[in-house]
């Protein structure tokens, strides 16, 4: 699985657990759920730039530890 997936996969199973734990102890009501829609919306936008911003941290930490080892 590719950095953008986990990092999307993670950004539900937060959203997820946040929006039950605020269910259960907090508001109790099922109209809140008429928010999940907004809020998995929100995740999978965030999911994808986090990955990207994963994905280019990762490459350039390659190309760095390359040139170290070219060095050496």
């Amino acid at each position: 699985m590719s950095l953008i997936g986990i990092s999307i996969f993670g950004a539900y199973t937060h959203t997820l657990a946040t929006s039950l734990c605020v269910y259960y102890f907090l508001i109790s009501e099922s109209s809140f759920f008429t928010l999940l829609p907004f809020f998995f919306s929100f995740a999978l936008l965030t999911g994808v730039l986090t990955g990207c911003i994963a994905n280019t941290l990762t490459r350039q930490m390659q190309d760095i530890s390359f040139n170290f080892e070219k060095l050496h």
